[in-house]
């Protein structure tokens, strides 16, 4: 008899969110302030703040490479200031 719970979608769904965040802050070397990525309505939806529009494309980037696939949301705000 197995103790393994079921994974739930909601449970599914934070570790791959998980592991963008990962993915994402390890390939654009932890330039992104607040990196957070939520999956809402089907969609995975990145947001923080990025220090250049290079570093948000290669965010897009990443995932395409990274999550083939998966529905994504790229709105994180970039501010040279950060």
């Amino acid at each position: 008899m197995s103790t393994d719970k079921p994974t739930t979608p909601a449970a599914e769904e934070t570790k791959v969110c998980e592991r963008m965040k990962e993915v994402v802050a390890e390939r654009t070397g932890r330039t992104i302030s607040d990196l957070r990525i939520e999956f809402k309505e089907g969609v995975f939806v990145l947001m923080g703040r990025a220090p250049t529009y290079f570093i948000k494309d290669l965010v897009s980037t990443v995932i395409a490479e990274e999550f083939d696939g998966v529905s994504y949301s790229n709105v994180i705000e970039v501010n040279p200031n950060i």
